[in-house]
């Protein structure tokens, strides 16, 4: 497969959302979300502040097959969004680099459809987002959650250089956690 990571553009949004869905009906989460669902959990993410988006198209069959989008978090949505916990962990690391002037990049999805999963497709994405957070001037700290089950996100991940925070959160399928990971990048 030849593939090609650049930003999303307009035409592409009906096939991102097509493999979001079909990426969250398998392993591990099992959901089989509405055309509704998705749009409005796109909407959602699309609307936040910074927000970017990487798609993996098959130059083959001109097929989208993955994509990653990410956005900027301020401290106030950190804590709302995600916790006391996690916000507290942020201020510390930024205090403890002196880094205040860093930007927080919460990195929202990772998708890649079942078919194409275990070719380091989203190994690709992730590596082309870090690339183009390398080149900024200035400091970045990319937060995710990953679920602990799952294997296939968590090792690249950890390829890449993201270490845990060592804060957890419950997964909505028991008895399953998110752990939160973060990168520092320029700092």
């Amino acid at each position: 497969m030849n593939l090609k990571i650049r930003l999303m553009q307009d035409e592409d949004l009906e096939q991102v959302l097509a493999v979001y869905k079909r990426a969250f009906a398998g392993l591990p989460w099992h959901e089989d979300l509405s055309d509704e669902e998705v749009l409005r959990r796109w909407e959602e993410a699309f609307s936040l502040p910074g927000f970017r988006c990487f798609v993996a198209i098959d130059e083959d069959t001109d097929k989208l097959v993955g994509a990653h989008w990410h956005d900027l978090m301020s401290f106030a949505r950190l804590e709302a969004e995600r916790g006391t916990n996690l916000w507290l962990w942020v201020h510390r690391q930024m205090e403890r680099m002196s880094q205040f002037g860093c930007l927080i990049i919460w990195e929202r999805e990772l998708v890649v459809d079942p078919k194409f999963s275990r070719q380091g497709i989203g190994t690709l994405l992730r590596k082309s987002f870090l690339k183009e957070k390398q080149k900024m001037a200035i400091p970045n700290l990319i937060l995710t959650r990953l679920r602990e089950d799952n294997i296939g996100s968590i090792k690249p991940a950890e390829q890449l250089g993201f270490q845990k925070t060592g804060i957890q959160k419950p997964a909505s399928e028991e008895p399953f956690m998110h752990d939160y990971w973060y990168l520092l990048v320029n700092c």
